[in-house]
């Protein structure tokens, strides 16, 4: 069993994988962006309410106030990182390797998701298990691993993918 980065045979996404790919990260990373887009706004109307009531709290109010605004900002950073790794994944960079579906496992966590071994058409078993939707799976169906390492996405992330998760019908649920 290998690391991710360890596996070898990776190769550049066709332009149908491009474009599908792109859109299911898209929409993982937008998700994240609504909430520090709402959390955000929350933070700077907290750091205004602190700093008017700095007569009434003094310092106290004032440091409240402060810490508010380095929150919102530190969020609004965040929210700008999501928009560069959606930018970099639906421009395609990121690796994909051809495999298939070795083991089975339930998923507890996410309904309608099991948990999988990855094995490249190489005989190369990924180390960590990956989860993929349950529909159309059983042992042998192929897999797509997608994965866009540290340079392009701090800590790297990667997804196996069924082809049902490629399709428009499984584009609506997503991880």
């Amino acid at each position: 069993m290998k690391k991710i980065e360890e596996l070898t045979g990776f190769r550049r996404p066709d332009t149908h994988e491009k474009e599908w790919i792109g859109r299911y990260f898209e929409k993982i990373f937008q998700g994240n962006i609504k909430v520090y887009k709402g959390l955000s706004s929350i933070l700077c109307v907290a750091g205004i309410f602190s700093m008017s009531a700095y007569s009434v709290g003094g310092i106290v109010a004032l440091a409240i106030g402060i810490a508010a605004f380095a929150l919102a900002f530190g969020t609004i950073w965040k929210k700008k990182g999501y928009q560069e790794n959606i930018r970099a994944l639906k421009n395609g960079q990121f690796q994909v390797l051809e495999g298939n579906v070795a083991e089975i496992f339930a998923n507890m966590e996410y309904p309608g998701c099991c948990n999988v071994r990855f094995q490249s058409s190489r005989g190369e078993t990924l180390k960590m298990l990956c989860t993929v939707r349950q529909e159309e799976l059983q042992i042998g169906t192929p897999l797509l691993l997608a994965y866009a390492d540290e340079s392009v996405i701090k800590g790297g992330i990667s997804r196996a993918f069924t082809p049902y998760m490629l399709t428009e019908e499984g584009m609506k649920h997503w991880l």
